[in-house]
């Protein structure tokens, strides 16, 4: 594990441990001389290759812990969500929009309270990584699924 891992790894536990928000200023992205699989995709890459794709995986929470879902960001601006919770899904919708740095925003009513959360995203092939862009978002690991895997 890299030391940047580390310590991200470290002050997400704090965070968690003491239930504390950070502001987040910019994606920190890491250096590579062979390979950029692990930097964070531009909002061109977040639009051609997430947007109208079915991201599955697991979500860190602060309190409950960790939940699993199913998360499609359609084209036309609007999203759906379905987690597992206490053993019975749930089904939101909502909107996104991509930053210019490349985060990729969501809002949906049903959800953190209603605020928005952004993500950069990494994607090595078909796994996922969404790291939080803001205090409102939450880390999400899985992979990436063609078009629109959510059940109705």
């Amino acid at each position: 594990m890299k030391p940047v891992h580390t310590i991200a790894l470290v002050l997400t536990g704090m965070m968690m441990l003491h239930n504390s928000t950070v502001s987040v200023a910019g994606p920190v992205q890491e250096a590579s001389s062979t390979s950029n699989a692990s930097a964070y995709l531009d909002a061109n890459e977040v639009r051609t290759k997430i947007i109208g794709n079915t991201m599955e995986g697991k979500v860190f929470l602060q309190g409950p812990g960790i939940i699993t879902g199913r998360f499609y960001h359609h084209p036309n601006g609007s999203s759906i969500d379905r987690i597992l919770v206490r053993n019975s899904y749930r089904r939101a919708t909502g909107v996104w929009r991509v930053l210019d740095d490349g985060a990729l925003c969501s809002t949906f009513k049903a959800r953190r309270q209603g605020r928005e959360s952004c993500h950069w995203v990494k994607l090595n092939g078909n796994q996922l990584i969404l790291d939080p862009a803001n205090d409102v978002a939450v880390r999400l690991t899985g992979k990436l699924l063609p078009s629109n895997q959510i059940p109705d």
